[in-house]
């Protein structure tokens, strides 16, 4: 580990988050906690995500189906408290787009381009290890019409993150996915299963470019934080858990809903540092971008996000770093004026507009169709940040 600030530092920091967890714990046993059958229904999913030899027992997981059509749209309240697992702490949130299922998928499920888009200001980068069943099967999922026999499909991907909103660190790790197509009472479920498979990289220090909804950030190889008082922490994801529960009416019903589950364990030197406030706000990031991405006319069909994408996936790697200069070069303006992007390890990662210098293949690529998304929107000429 990196130099610390010494022994009375970690004990005092040790503390201050025992208290905190123990505070939090405090505050989520005035909500409702979930039944038992639903938390069985709950392991059972993470188990079958694991196990390839499993198959899918649809009256296991009906207590789960059930409780996520009675859920409320919990929005910002907290009406309902999972039981911890050794992923960490639990959190559930339901939200409700006016989108279809198959809408949903064809942005998250396209092998013409990142699934990432769907969530701009959560995932960095995803892409799929070779061998996974989703990434290749056919027919594409928003294209079955047939579901009479559930489908199941497993996978495992690679995720990075963008700067946590607490912390301002980005990790990757591997994840183990499954997704689950099926019709039962009456309505299509659309279940998507990841449990991280290994504890994920050092945290490195990232930036939050502007407003969150401006989907700007920036990233350096710097491990620690940037929250004032930890940036000296060597963090990590130890564990994490997330299942989201997609039902309609049918598969191209204008209304969508969505009950999203997610359980965490990071911190420092062993220390799981969660509270479920942290988890809430990380739920609230999350569905504030895709209902974004699924309802407003600004957002680039699945053709348009294709064409573009194999437009620069053409490119020489020189000429795509290249197509990001003026880009870095804004960024490097913005920096003096903002409070991260002024520190020394933000300065010389933008230094003389070289950022893109420093970014693998793939994440220019994403990159490069992150910036064509957000100028779609209007979220200020993808050339240059946003001035604070």
């Amino acid at each position: 580990m990196r130099q610390s600030a010494g022994r009375w530092a970690r004990y005092v920091l040790t503390v201050f988050f025992m208290l905190a967890v123990a505070a939090q714990a405090a505050f989520a046993g005035q909500a409702k906690k979930a039944d038992s059958a639903v938390e069985d229904a709950l392991t059972y999913l993470v188990q079958l995500d694991l196990d390839k030899n499993m198959t899918l027992s649809p009256e296991k997981i009906a207590p789960l189906l059930h409780f996520a059509q009675s859920m409320p749209i919990t929005g910002k309240n907290a009406d309902f408290t999972l039981k911890e697992r050794d992923a960490g702490l639990g959190a559930v949130l339901k939200t409700q787009y006016a989108a279809s299922l198959a809408k949903f998928l064809e942005y998250y499920f396209n092998p013409a381009f990142p699934s990432g888009v769907v969530y701009p200001n959560s995932v960095r980068l995803l892409k799929w290890y070779s061998g996974s069943e989703i990434a290749g099967h056919s027919p594409r999922l928003w294209q079955i019409t047939d579901m009479s026999v559930p489908l199941v499909l497993r996978g495992t991907e690679y995720e990075e993150t963008t700067p946590d909103s607490n912390s301002g660190s980005f990790y990757s790790y591997p994840l183990a996915r499954m997704v689950v197509l099926m019709q039962y009472d009456g309505k299509v479920f659309f279940i998507t299963v990841s449990k991280q498979t290994k504890q994920s990289n050092v945290g490195m220090k990232g930036a939050i470019v502007g407003d969150d909804s401006d989907w700007n950030y920036v990233y350096t190889k710097n491990a620690g934080a940037t929250r004032s008082g930890i940036g000296w922490m060597d963090t990590y994801v130890y564990d994490s858990i997330s299942i989201g529960v997609f039902y309609a009416d049918s598969m191209t019903s204008p209304v969508l809903s969505n009950a999203a589950f997610k359980w965490l364990k990071a911190g420092w030197m062993g220390i799981n540092v969660v509270k479920e406030s942290h988890l809430r706000n990380g739920l609230d990031r999350y569905a504030a971008a895709l209902k974004a991405v699924l309802e407003s006319p600004n957002m680039p069909s699945p053709d348009a996000l294709a064409k573009e994408y194999a437009r620069l996936a053409a490119m020489q790697d020189a000429q795509l770093k290249a197509s990001l200069k003026e880009y870095a070069q804004g960024l490097e303006r913005a920096a003096p004026k903002d409070a991260i992007l002024s520190r020394s390890e933000f300065r010389k990662t933008l230094a003389n507009g070289a950022y893109a210098e420093g970014l693998t293949r793939d994440q220019a690529l994403n990159q490069c169709l992150l910036n064509y998304i957000r100028a779609a929107f209007g979220k200020y000429p993808s050339s240059a940040p946003k001035q604070n």
